[in-house]
C-alpha cells in the first residue's frame, strides 16, 4: 500500500508542479491505483523535472517488487505472524489477513429505496461513505461548505453516470451556524417523510487560517466554472428549490452555488504558508504552517476556535439527531430500523493512556459525542432507531506542515496505516459501513451504548468487531425474522455451523448430570446403578468432543505460523481449564481441612505442581481436577503437531483409519491385563493406559479425525437416525451389562454382581468410543431426533459450563455439606440426601460455575490472550528489527 501511496504522491506533485523541497503530508485516497499521474482537463504541460521524479518513483516501485522474497521476513500487522508472500494491495499483512481485509473492502449491500443523509461528504472518509452508499443503490443527500468542489469531485468518478440522479449536494452548510442547522433539519423533514440513515461525519478538526480559506475559495470558483452539464444536472430546481437554505449573508444558496471568493480573505490573509496551485493529498490547498489546531495546547486554543469546534463536532450532531429522529423512526414494525452513525475518533476515548497535551478542544468534542451516543442509544432503540458511535482509526496526518515532505525526501514513509476506504471497516462488517447501518446487527452495540474503538497501528480490533457485529446481525435477524424490505448481502450467507452443533452442549449437560449423580447418589442394586457406575463413558465423551471441537474450530486457522498465533491457541484452549482446575484443587483442600481430615502438604503440593494425579494412593489430596488437567494438557499442546496428519480440511479415510489404529493400540494393554487377571485389574495397573498424561491423546485425536471427516465428507441429512441408534445402543449396553467384582482368588473367574465396580471400567469407557464417534459424526448436521431434543435452550445454556461443573462438583458438594451441617463431623460422609436438597445442590453448583465462568474465567482468558499476543508481537518485532540491522550491516542497501 505504501508503494502505491508514493506513486500517488508523485502524481499529485506532478499535477500541482510542486518543487522538490515540498511534498504531501498524507497518503492519497485508497480507491486510486498506482498507475501513474491523473490527467486533468485543461492541465498545463508538466515540468520535465517533476515528470522525471514521478518516473523515478515508478522505477523504485518496480525495483522493490523484484526483491527476492526470501531476503527478509515480514510481520503481519494483524496476527503478528511472519510471511514472505505479499498481497497485491496489503503489503503489511500476511496473505490470509490480507485476503480477509480485501473481501471486507469489496463487500456491499442492497440499499435501493433508502434515503441517506451524510454531512461532510466532500473529501476523505465522507467522500468514500457517499460513494459506497450510492453504489449500493441508496439516495444520498450530502452537505459541504464548498458544494461546487464537492460536486466536481463526484463528477470525475468513472461510474458517475450510474448514480448521479441519486446524489444531491447541499451547501454551503456551515455547521457552526446552529440556526442554519435547525433550518436545514426543518427542510429535510418537509421533504422526506422517512430518512433511513443519518451519518454525522462532518467535523472541524483543524481551524483553518484565512490564507487557506482564500485558496479554497479560488478552488471553489474554478470548480464552479468547470462544472460540465452532467454535474450541473445534480441541481434540479423542481426538486431542490425548497432545500435552498439562507446562507450566512441572508442570501439563498443553491445545491451547487457559484460563490465568489471572499475579498477580505485575499486582502488580509498571509499566503506564504499556502503556496498557490499546490495541493495536499486530498487535493486541497497545501498548508505548510508551523503550527495548527492539532499542535495547540490548552492555553493556546482561542475561545472562538473552541466554540466553533464544539458547535460543529458536538452541537450540530446533537441537533441533527434530535430534530430528525421523527423521520428516522419507522412508523410500522415491518419497516427496517433507522440508523444514526456518529463518526468519532480515538481522541474521544477515556481508556487511552498517555494522552498528549495537544488539541484538547477536539478531544472534548469527540468525548461529548461519545457520551451523547451512550446516553441516548437505549431510548433511540425503543423508537426502533439504532444509534452507534464509530472510531474510524488513524486515516489523516493532521500534524503541522512539512512532516510528510521531510519523510518523503528521506525515502521513508510515516503516513497513516489506513486509508479512507479501509477506515470504513470500523463501522461494522459489511463493506465497512453499510450493513452495520442497515440490518439490526448494531443492536448488539446499541443496547450497551458503546463507542467502538480501534487501534491506529493495527486492524485486529476492527476485524474482531466485524465478526461480533456479524454474529449479532445473525442473531437479531433470526429473532425478528428480518424485515421484508431488508437489504441482502451480495454473497450468500452460509448456514452457521455452530447452530448445527448446539445439541453437543445439550449432550454435555446430560453427561455432566450423569457424573454428578454418580458421585452423589446412594448406591443401590438397580439398573440405574449399573449405568451410574460407568461414568467414565462421560469422561470419554468429553475427551472425544474436545478433540472434535478443537479441530472443527481451528482446522483452517494458521496456528503454527508464529509464536503469537500459537500462544493465542494455547491460551484459548487451556487457560479456562487451568483456572477451573486450580480452583477445584483449592476448594478440595479447604473442604478437607474444614472436615477435619489430615491434609498431606507434600501430596497436595504435588497435585498443584501437576506431578501427581488421581492415582495418588493418599486419599486426602485434591486429585481429580489435577488428573483431568494433566490428562488433557498433552492433547491440547500436541494438537498443532499432530494436526498435519489430518490434512487440515483435506482429510481422507486413511487419516481416520490411522487415528482408529492408534486408539486400538492404546487399549491393547488394557485388554491383555484384563484377560490375564480374570477380568480384574489393579488400580495402579492403569498408570500407563488411562492415568498417564499422554494416554488420552489417541482418544483426543480420534475425535479430531471425526471433525476432519465431517469437514471433508459431511453426513447426509437422512442418516441422522444412525447416530441416534448408536447412542441408544451405548446407553442400553451400559444399563444391561453386569458389573464385575474382584474375585476372591486372583486366578479364579470374575464374579458378576450389580452394585460394585472396579478399575477396569475405564476400559469399558474406551470401548464406547466407536459408539460415541458414530453419534458425533451422524448428528453433526443437527438433523436427528436426539439432536433436536438436546438442542433445547435450557440444555444448551447449561452445557456452556459443564467444564466447571465437572471440575468443581466434588469440592462444591463437600463444601455444601459443611455449610449444611457445620461442626457435625460425624454426618459428613453419610448426610441423607433428599430430592429437595439434591435439587438445591444442583442449582447452587450450576450458578456458581456460571458465575465463575462469566465473571472470572472468560474475562481473564481474553485479557491473557490479548496480553500474550501483544508481548509476543513486541518480542518478534524486536527480533525482526535486530535481524534487519544485521542484514543492513552486511548489505546497507537491503532496506
Amino acid at each position: 500500500m505504501n508503494m502505491r501511496r508514493k506513486a500517488d504522491l508523485a502524481a499529485i506533485k506532478a499535477e500541482s508542479a510542486l518543487p522538490d523541497s515540498l511534498a504531501i503530508a498524507d497518503s492519497c485516497a485508497a480507491g486510486e491505483q498506482a498507475a501513474g499521474p491523473h490527467k486533468r482537463d485543461g492541465e498545463d504541460v508538466l515540468d520535465q523535472d517533476t515528470t522525471a521524479e514521478a518516473g523515478l518513483v515508478q522505477e523504485e516501485v518496480h525495483r522493490l517488487l523484484n526483491v527476492p522474497t526470501d531476503s527478509l521476513y515480514s510481520n503481519c500487522n494483524m496476527c503478528r505472524g511472519q510471511y514472505l508472500e505479499h498481497h497485491h494491495f496489503y503489503h503489511q499483512l500476511c496473505p490470509r489477513c490480507a485476503e480477509h481485509n480485501w473481501q471486507k473492502r469489496q463487500q456491499t449491500a442492497d440499499m435501493r429505496g433508502m434515503v441517506c443523509v451524510v454531512t461532510g461528504g466532500r473529501v476523505r472518509i465522507g467522500f468514500q461513505i457517499v460513494l459506497k452508499l450510492l453504489r449500493a443503490g441508496a439516495f444520498v443527500l450530502t452537505t459541504s461548505r464548498f458544494p461546487c468542489d464537492c460536486a466536481l469531485r463526484y463528477s470525475k468518478e468513472p461510474d458517475y453516470h450510474e448514480w448521479r440522479e441519486r446524489l444531491e449536494v447541499c451547501g454551503p452548510l456551515e455547521l457552526c451556524d446552529l440556526r442554519l442547522v435547525e433550518r436545514f433539519c426543518q427542510q429535510l423533514l418537509r421533504r422526506f417523510p422517512r430518512i433511513h440513515v443519518l451519518i454525522n461525519n462532518a467535523a472541524q478538526t483543524l481551524t483553518r487560517r484565512d490564507g487557506w480559506n482564500a485558496r479554497m475559495a479560488d478552488l471553489e470558483g474554478k470548480a464552479a466554472a468547470n462544472l460540465h452539464g452532467s454535474a450541473l444536472a445534480i441541481r434540479q430546481p423542481a426538486q431542490l428549490d425548497e432545500m435552498a437554505l439562507p446562507c450566512c449573508h441572508g442570501q439563498r444558496s443553491e445545491v451547487v452555488p457559484l460563490p465568489e471568493a471572499n475579498a477580505m480573505w485575499k486582502e488580509a490573509a498571509a499566503l506564504e504558508d499556502f503556496p498557490k496551485g499546490q495541493l495536499d493529498e486530498s487535493r486541497q490547498p497545501l498548508d505548510l504552517s508551523a503550527q495548527n489546531s492539532w499542535s495547540r495546547r490548552l492555553e493556546e486554543v482561542e475561545t472562538l476556535e473552541l466554540l466553533q469546534t464544539l458547535a460543529a463536532n458536538t452541537a450540530a450532531p446533537f441537533i441533527l439527531c434530535s430534530k430528525l429522529a421523527a423521520a428516522l423512526a419507522p412508523t410500522d414494525e415491518s419497516e427496517p430500523f433507522g440508523h444514526i452513525v456518529n463518526v468519532s475518533a480515538l481522541e474521544g476515548k477515556f481508556s487511552v493512556k498517555n494522552k498528549s497535551p495537544g488539541h484538547p478542544h477536539t478531544n472534548m468534542a469527540k468525548a461529548a459525542l461519545n457520551m451523547m451516543t451512550h446516553t441516548a442509544c437505549k431510548d433511540m432503540y425503543r423508537r426502533r432507531i439504532l444509534m452507534n458511535c464509530v472510531d474510524t482509526g488513524w486515516v489523516t496526518d493532521m500534524a503541522p506542515g512539512g512532516i510528510g515532505a521531510v519523510a518523503a525526501s528521506h525515502e521513508t514513509w510515516v503516513g497513516p496505516p489506513l486509508d479512507e476506504e479501509e477506515s470504513l471497516l470500523a463501522h461494522g462488517n459489511m463493506m465497512g459501513l453499510l450493513v452495520c447501518l442497515i440490518l439490526s446487527s448494531a443492536i448488539f452495540w446499541t443496547r450497551r451504548g458503546c463507542c467502538v474503538g480501534s487501534s491506529s497501528s493495527t486492524l485486529e480490533k476492527k476485524l474482531l468487531l466485524a465478526e461480533i457485529v456479524t454474529s449479532a446481525m445473525r442473531d437479531e435477524s433470526d429473532k425478528e425474522g428480518g424485515p421484508a424490505d431488508a437489504p441482502s448481502l451480495t454473497h450468500e450467507r452460509s448456514t452457521d455451523a455452530s447452530e448445527r452443533l448446539l445439541h453437543f452442549d445439550g449432550v454435555r449437560t446430560v453427561f455432566a448430570l450423569w457424573i454428578v449423580f454418580h458421585h452423589m447418589a446412594p448406591r443401590q442394586a438397580s439398573l440405574l446403578d449399573k449405568m451410574l457406575v460407568r461414568v467414565d463413558v462421560c469422561v470419554e465423551f468429553f475427551v472425544l468432543l474436545s478433540g472434535f471441537m478443537t479441530h472443527y474450530a481451528y482446522h483452517s486457522k494458521d496456528i503454527e505460523s508464529s509464536f503469537g498465533s500459537l500462544a493465542a491457541f494455547f491460551v484459548r484452549r487451556c487457560f479456562r481449564c487451568l483456572l477451573a482446575s486450580y480452583l477445584g484443587m483449592v476448594l478440595c483442600t479447604v473442604t478437607l481441612w474444614l472436615g477435619g481430615f489430615e491434609v498431606w502438604s507434600f501430596n497436595t503440593l504435588s497435585c498443584f505442581l501437576l506431578i501427581k494425579t488421581w492415582i495418588d494412593p493418599e486419599p486426602n489430596c485434591p486429585n481429580m481436577p489435577s488428573w483431568f488437567l494433566v490428562s488433557m494438557l498433552p492433547s491440547w499442546l500436541l494438537y498443532p503437531v499432530f494436526r498435519p496428519m489430518l490434512g487440515w480440511n483435506r482429510s481422507t479415510g486413511g487419516h481416520v483409519c490411522l487415528a482408529v489404529a492408534a486408539w486400538c493400540f492404546a487399549i491393547v494393554p488394557q485388554l491383555c491385563l484384563m484377560l490375564s487377571r480374570g477380568a480384574w485389574l489393579e488400580w495402579t495397573e492403569f498408570t500407563f493406559t488411562w492415568f498417564w498424561p499422554p494416554a488420552l491423546l489417541p482418544d483426543f485425536m480420534l475425535g479430531a479425525s471425526v471433525a476432519a471427516l465431517v469437514l471433508r465428507k459431511p453426513p447426509c441429512a437422512a442418516v441422522g437416525w444412525i447416530g441416534d441408534l448408536s447412542m441408544l445402543s451405548l446407553l442400553l449396553t451400559c444399563t444391561l451389562v453386569p458389573v464385575p467384582e474382584r474375585p476372591p482368588d486372583w486366578g479364579g473367574p470374575a464374579q458378576w454382581r450389580p452394585g460394585h465396580y472396579i478399575a477396569w471400567e475405564q476400559l469399558s469407557a474406551r470401548l464406547s468410543a466407536p459408539f460415541l464417534c458414530t453419534f458425533i459424526y451422524f448428528t453433526s448436521n443437527g438433523n436427528s431426533l436426539l439432536a433436536r431434543i438436546l438442542s433445547q435452550k435450557i440444555l444448551v445454556r447449561l452445557g456452556r459450563y459443564t467444564l466447571e461443573v465437572y471440575l468443581l462438583q466434588t469440592a462444591v458438594h463437600d463444601l455444601f455439606l459443611w455449610i449444611r451441617a457445620p461442626g457435625a463431623g460425624g454426618l459428613w460422609p453419610g448426610l441423607p440426601w433428599t430430592p429437595q436438597v439434591f435439587l438445591l445442590y444442583l442449582c447452587v453448583l450450576w450458578l456458581l460455575c456460571a458465575a465463575f465462568a462469566e465473571t472470572v474465567a472468560e474475562p481473564l482468558t481474553s485479557k491473557v490472550k490479548t496480553s500474550s499476543a501483544h508481548w509476543v508481537g513486541r518480542t518478534l518485532s524486536q527480533c525482526c528489527e535486530h535481524r534487519r540491522q544485521q542484514y543492513q550491516q552486511v548489505d546497507p542497501g537491503c532496506g
